[in-house]
């Protein structure tokens, strides 16, 4: 008899609804402003600020700048 291979069963918590609605808005945010300002002018400070999230907490969404976009 031969048994099924296991799965890999994820650990940690699942991200909850905010986690992704924080992480839309600094998308959304992001797109707006280099819409508007285009991409030389647009700086993460005032995507962060339009956002009203805080700088460190960027880091908790996206692993680097250039993970943002």
């Amino acid at each position: 008899m031969t048994e099924k291979p296991k799965t890999a069963v994820a650990r940690g918590r699942r991200p909850s609804p905010a986690y992704a609605a924080t992480r839309d808005v600094l998308i959304r945010c992001g797109m707006e402003l280099l819409t508007e300002q285009g991409f030389s002018s647009t700086g993460l400070d005032a995507v962060l600020k339009r956002a009203t999230v805080p700088k460190g907490s960027f880091y908790h969404y996206f692993a680097n700048k250039d993970a943002f976009g």
